[in-house]
């Protein structure tokens, strides 16, 4: 419940990353899997952090870079919590992929896109948080997803374009969440 800290000279290349302050239902994961939860509208991941829990990409300092998060061709990055920050000088990176950031306090649903330009998932939160992006976000050819119900927008978010596959930039401002959003 105290978040996650990704500290100034920390480096994580991975095929894909969650990183969350929230609770997620064991018998879900167990059992019956996110891609099932997300067909069936349940929420992935539920409150139960503290209030004050918050996600952090720490920035430079005195010339050194920040935390960077990589992942290769098509992988993903989810980060949620009540509070999700990225500071200046940190950087995530998501070629072909998906980076969402979901501050809620409450409820994150996920869901897959139906919309051929959209690569990856769809996101709603329930009680929204606040999202502070001040670092860099790069998804060639993916989609870069902020929802929050505030969202602090200072850093760069840049996803690019090829012949065959569109870039998408998506900032949602959310403090409650439709049932026809989550079945978009």
């Amino acid at each position: 419940s105290n978040g996650v800290i990704f500290g100034k000279n920390s480096v994580v290349e991975v095929a894909s990353l969650i990183a969350s302050s929230l609770n997620v239902d064991e018998d879900l994961i167990m059992n019956e899997s996110f891609v099932k939860a997300i067909n069936d509208g349940k929420a992935a991941f539920e409150g139960g952090a503290a209030e004050n829990s918050v996600i952090v990409l720490e920035g430079s300092i005195d010339g050194v870079e920040g935390a960077r998060i990589i992942t290769g061709e098509g992988g993903s990055v989810f980060l949620f919590a009540p509070k999700v920050e990225t500071q200046k000088g940190s950087s995530i990176t998501t070629p072909g992929g998906q980076t969402i950031l979901a501050a809620a306090k409450d409820q994150v649903y996920l869901a897959a896109s139906q919309d051929p330009d959209l690569r990856g998932m769809l996101v709603e939160v329930n009680d929204g948080g606040d999202i502070d992006h001040a670092g860099k976000i790069l998804a060639d050819r993916g989609n870069i997803t902020l929802a929050a119900l505030n969202i602090d927008q200072r850093g760069q978010l840049k996803a690019t374009t090829s012949v065959d596959a569109n870039g998408t930039i998506r900032l949602l401002a959310r403090d409650t969440v439709a049932a026809d959003r989550i079945a978009e």
